[in-house]
């Protein structure tokens, strides 16, 4: 690959000649060109790992991405921070600590597969933040096809690492068990994981899709990672049930955490249960730090700086004897760099795609849907009350297996009225429906007349609704609204550079609200979608549109975390423009709101 033989171009570089063996120095370097040189660094440092601190977790995704590839993605791990605040009852993503036990377990353990990562790239933030009691001492789980496994001790031993039991995987950290199968999403996976046992013996091991439960991948192994760094162990239950007497005001959570129990937000509670401010640091035996800063002259950095003994500006002697200049091209990958960079000393120039044609290759491509997706009930419970489309209210008695023509399937079984029974295959959930009435119903009976009268009378209510709802929607439509015009060359040179590719759903949805922004009725559309299924790119399309016509546009979201998390995402994407972005608070009032809002 060329670009990971770009690293090895910096050897005559007689800046980092200057730097060698020394324990603190100062190197100026472009920001674009950080990755290569931190490269260089880690090859000529016998050091392991080599630890980069950045000041937020944008610019160490950003650099942890670019330094993969001139390393290679085993040897860079990116140590995140949490997302949550410290006063927030709430726990972190289970993919956050899962990748942050990860990097914690391959510091301490020598007899890793991957080894030692040679680079950690770590945010301020992530690298004073408290660890738990027993992080990365938690060995994980390794599972390959024809594995011996007892299927008691891997459930019991999930569930300690963290996992949650539930009757269907759907998110990360989630464990089902379906007589000989488990199904499990680990806390590091792009996707959930299937285990299928023939006695003791993995017979199959695949991924499968979250929407129709069918697997897809065949896998070789799979590495499944505890997925919360607060574990209710010996140690903090013998802490917890020591904070019952002497913190009384903490009593509901000091007595769940005795209890063994996992809860939301049990991580907000880390502080009471350890004594030793326990950071990545100590775990970094041996290995380097290199601290990076936007600039020599900006007044908060991550560390203290020192003199390197040689100006960082002054231009180096060109070494002799260096081959003529070449012209190389790196072929379609999995890491693209997002920017180029000129080192005159080392007579290397890169060029991004991005810089030579102005658009960006997208990083992840959609995967095609399978099928429309199976609404899955989390709280479902032998007892509690379903409707079925055609039969109507049942009661739910459990998931049964029957062997009807020598096939052995799933059943849920439905009760209704009488002695009536129903065997409704698993892969025919999306046919019922939680009871949602609120009161206690009665039982329909299959084949009766209740059921259908039922239906016809919800039909001519929902009849009457929709009458009013025209006549309101014919008053909005007669009033009056806002035309915004129509795209830009910034727009259109602004929706190029959006670094991955549309699913078809955002593109209707982006495509709906602009045109809705362009007509001179009242807008009225509500956008819906999942966590991470790119309803930020949609605002931030709808906010340019408005700018570009003169107004000044406002996003409002719940909490100040995702204020702060928009408001970089807001100034990321109109960097490139003469578009000013700033983010207000409750605590931010006054003649500084004054200024924000015109």
């Amino acid at each position: 690959m060329i670009l990971e033989s770009l690293p090895g171009l910096l050897d005559a570089e007689p800046a980092l000649d200057g730097i060698q063996g020394r324990r603190q120095a100062t190197l100026a370097v472009p920001e674009p060109a950080r990755a290569v040189v931190l490269a260089a660094l880690a090859g000529r440092s016998g050091r392991s790992p080599l630890v980069v601190a950045v000041p937020t977790g944008t610019e160490a995704e950003r650099l942890a991405a670019d330094l993969g590839a001139y390393l290679g993605d085993a040897d860079v791990e990116l140590f995140p921070a949490w997302e949550t605040l410290p006063f927030e009852r709430v726990s972190p993503g289970v993919e956050t600590m899962g990748r942050r036990l990860r990097v914690l377990h391959r510091l301490a353990d020598p007899t890793d597969p991957n080894g030692r990562p040679r680079v950690v790239v770590a945010s301020g933030r992530a690298l004073v933040q408290r660890l738990g009691p027993g992080a990365g001492e938690q060995p994980p789980i390794r599972i390959g096809p024809g594995d011996e496994v007892d299927q008691t001790s891997l459930v019991a031993d999930l569930v300690h690492l963290g996992y949650r039991r539930e009757y269907q995987v759907e998110h990360r950290g989630e464990l089902a068990v379906r007589g000989s199968i488990i199904d499990v999403w680990p806390s590091t996976a792009g996707n959930p994981v299937r285990i299928d046992l023939w006695g003791d013996e993995v017979d199959r091991l695949c991924e499968f899709g979250v929407a129709d439960q069918r697997a897809t991948v065949p896998r070789a192994e799979v590495l499944i990672l505890p997925c919360r760094e607060v574990l209710p162990d010996d140690r903090v239950r013998q802490r917890a049930e020591a904070l019952l007497a002497t913190e009384p005001w903490g009593r509901e959570q000091w007595q769940r955490l005795a209890d063994r129990e996992l809860f939301d937000g049990m991580e907000s509670w880390l502080p009471w249960l350890v004594d030793d401010e326990r950071v990545l640091f100590p775990l970094d035996d041996g290995g380097g730090l290199a601290r990076t800063a936007r600039g020599l002259g900006r007044r908060h950095r991550l560390g203290d700086r020192c003199r390197s003994g040689r100006d960082p500006d002054r231009p180096g002697e060109r070494p002799a004897g260096r081959d003529q200049p070449g012209v190389g091209a790196a072929g379609p990958g999995p890491h693209l760099l997002e920017r180029g960079f000129v080192l005159p000393d080392s007579r290397l120039a890169v060029l991004t795609e991005a810089e030579a044609t102005g658009r960006r290759r997208t990083r992840r491509r959609t995967r095609p849907r399978r099928q429309a997706a199976v609404r899955v009930f989390e709280d479902l419970a032998p007892g509690d009350h379903v409707v079925h489309e055609q039969h109507g209210v049942a009661r739910f008695a459990g998931l049964v297996t029957r062997t009807l023509a020598g096939v052995e399937r799933d059943y849920l079984l439905l009760e209704y009225r009488g002695d009536d029974r129903l065997y409704l295959p698993t892969d025919q959930i999306d046919a019922i429906r939680p009871y949602t009435g609120g009161e206690r119903p009665s039982l329909s009976r299959m084949g009766g007349a209740d059921w259908q009268k039922t239906r016809a009378r919800v039909r001519s209510e929902v009849a009457e609704i929709a009458q009013e709802l025209v006549v309101l929607y014919q008053t909005r439509v007669s009033a009056d609204g806002r035309a915004f015009g129509g795209d830009t060359p910034w727009q259109h040179e602004l929706e190029q550079s959006f670094p991955f590719q549309e699913t078809p759903d955002q593109l209707a949805a982006i495509t709906d609200v602009k045109e809705d922004m362009e007509r001179p009725v009242p807008m009225d559309r509500l956008v819906c979608g999942d966590v991470g299924f790119g309803k930020t790119e949609v605002a931030v399309r709808a906010v340019f549109k408005a700018v570009q016509s003169g107004s000044q546009a406002a996003v409002l979201v719940p909490t100040t975390l995702l204020a702060q998390q928009h408001g970089q995402t807001f100034r990321d994407r109109f960097a490139p423009y003469p578009i000013r972005v700033e983010y207000s608070r409750k605590n931010r009032g006054g003649p500084q709101a004054q200024r924000i809002v015109v």
